[in-house]
């Protein structure tokens, strides 16, 4: 019923990186009426890209208002709750409304300096490792995804560790940090830890999505009526839809 994050003792349990996933539902289920409120705006990227960095920033200050507030780990908590975590999303969203009403910034922001720069930045954020409103990894995400839509790379391995990794990622995801949990009471650190918690974690993922993700798709298409009917995209058609993805 995605409700283990109301309760503060089942915050970050079992499968602790599953604590987005209500965060995400959330967020899509509020989606609708953000954009009939979009809509309203003029038909450009600006106005509607304003409005929605307002609302990031109303929500990171009212997020830091209940980590002062609250001390300790309730107050970090609460934060992590929507629509606290709203401007996490908001990056994917202006970056779609840019690849749509405003391709020609969108081959600016997604140009080869750019892209390594959002890499230094993402690497940085991972540094810092700030519990709350790290800046530093959303807009190092939301320059690394603009750079994938306009760079729009190419090849057969490339294709295929893309699908790979599309296919394993949000996995390895869940999966991961139990796993190293796991794996460093067992005895294992440094470098040994990490091949280790690659390894397994990559064979984990495999086998949770043919035997979770895989049927539960097929279930899902089968239930809506979608299964003969659903076509995949090659990777370069799929690419412009990472733009409406949140970058959190």
């Amino acid at each position: 019923f995605f409700l283990e994050n109301y309760d503060l003792h089942l915050f970050m349990g079992f499968m602790a990186p599953a604590w987005t996933l209500l965060l995400e539902v959330a967020f899509y289920l509020s989606l609708p009426v953000i954009a009939v409120l979009l809509a309203r705006l003029r038909p450009d990227a600006g106005r509607p890209g304003f409005a929605l960095a307002i609302a990031a920033v109303l929500s990171m200050l009212g997020g830091w208002a209940l980590i002062v507030t609250f001390h300790g780990s309730a107050g970090l908590w609460l934060a992590l709750q929507f629509p606290f975590m709203f401007w996490a999303f908001v990056p994917g969203m202006i970056l779609a409304l840019v690849a749509v009403r405003r391709p020609d910034a969108l081959r600016q922001l997604g140009s080869r300096p750019m892209a390594l720069a959002g890499v230094a930045t993402l690497l940085l954020g991972m540094w810092t490792n700030l519990p709350y409103g790290n800046l530093l990894t959303v807009i190092g995400s939301f320059l690394i995804v603009a750079g994938a839509i306009v760079q729009r790379p190419a090849g057969r391995i490339i294709a295929v560790l893309a699908t790979a990794g599309a296919t394993l990622s949000y996995a390895f995801y869940l999966w991961h940090y139990d796993l190293i949990q796991w794996l460093a009471r067992e005895g294992f650190s440094g470098w040994g830890l990490a091949g280790a918690a690659l390894l397994v974690a990559a064979l984990v993922s495999a086998a949770s999505w043919l035997l979770v993700e895989r049927p539960a798709l097929r279930f899902g298409r089968g239930l809506f009526g979608h299964s003969r009917h659903a076509r995949q995209l090659p990777i370069g058609e799929a690419l412009p839809s990472a733009a409406a993805l949140p970058l959190g």
